[in-house]
C-alpha cells in the first residue's frame, strides 16, 4: 500500500513584523513500505534507550539523537518532496487567504507535482486531530482542484489526518521539515545531507 505523510515548520502567517516566519516549508514522503520504516524508527528508540511511543519532534529532539534519526532514514527505503515557499515573494491574493487555506493550497502543490507513481492511489496523511473534519475536507478540495488544473485523470485513495504521535510517517516528515527550515534560515549545517538523492528540494517561487 503506497502512503504520503505530510508535515510542514513556519506558519502560514503573513505579518512579518509580529513575528510571522519569512519561509513555510511542507514536506512530503513517499513510500510503499510502511512496515520498513516503522520497524527502523523502532529499532532507533531500542537502541536510544527511548519508550516506543517517544515521538520525534524536530524542535524538542536533542543536537545528539538527529544526526542517529537521519542516518537511520539513510537506510530506509522512502522519497521525500520538500516545498520551501518564500512568503514574502507570493502574490498578494495570499497575503488575504486564511492560513489554513494556504497551508492546503502548497499541500496539494506538493503532493500532485509529485510523480504519479508515487501518488496515485495513495493514502495521504497530515498532521492534525483525527477528527478535523473541515480542514481535511479543505485538503481534499485543494488536492481536487491542483488535479483539474494538470489534467491528471487519477486521485488519491484517501486523505486523513492523524496526531503525529500516532504515526511515525509523519513525524519523519516533521523532522525533514525542520531540518529544511533550518537550513534556508542558515541557522546550521543541514542534516539532510545523509539523504542525498532521496529529496527533492523546490522552491516557491522558483529561484
Amino acid at each position: 500500500m503506497k502512503y504520503a505523510f505530510v508535515d510542514w515548520a513556519g506558519d502560514a502567517g503573513f505579518k512579518f513584523r509580529l513575528g510571522s516566519s519569512r519561509y513555510l516549508v511542507i514536506a512530503a514522503i513517499f513510500c510503499d513500505d510502511y512496515d520498513q520504516l516503522k520497524n527502523d524508527l523502532a529499532s532507533l528508540r531500542q537502541r536510544w534507550g527511548l519508550k516506543q511511543g517517544f515521538v520525534f519532534h524536530y524542535i524538542k529532539a536533542s543536537r545528539k539523537i538527529k544526526p542517529a534519526f537521519f542516518k537511520t532514514l539513510a537506510d530506509t527505503t522512502f522519497t521525500a518532496k520538500v516545498l520551501v515557499v518564500d512568503k514574502p515573494q507570493l502574490p498578494h491574493p495570499f497575503w488575504k487567504m486564511p492560513g489554513q487555506r494556504v497551508v492546503n493550497h502548497f499541500i496539494a502543490e506538493l503532493v500532485v507535482g509529485a510523480p504519479k507513481e508515487v501518488v496515485e492511489g495513495a493514502n495521504l496523511i497530515f498532521d492534525e486531530q483525527r477528527d478535523a473534519t473541515k480542514i481535511i475536507r479543505g485538503l481534499r478540495v485543494a488536492i481536487s482542484a491542483q488535479l483539474r488544473i494538470r489534467k491528471f485523470d487519477y486521485y488519491l485513495k484517501k486523505v486523513t489526518a492523524r496526531p503525529a504521535k500516532d504515526e511515525d510517517g509523519i513525524q519523519v516528515a516533521d523532522m525533514i521539515a525542520g531540518a529544511a527550515f533550518e537550513e534556508v534560515m542558515g541557522k546550521r549545517a543541514s542534516h539532510l545531507q545523509s539523504l542525498s538523492g532521496k529529496i527533492e528540494l523546490i522552491y516557491h517561487p522558483p529561484k
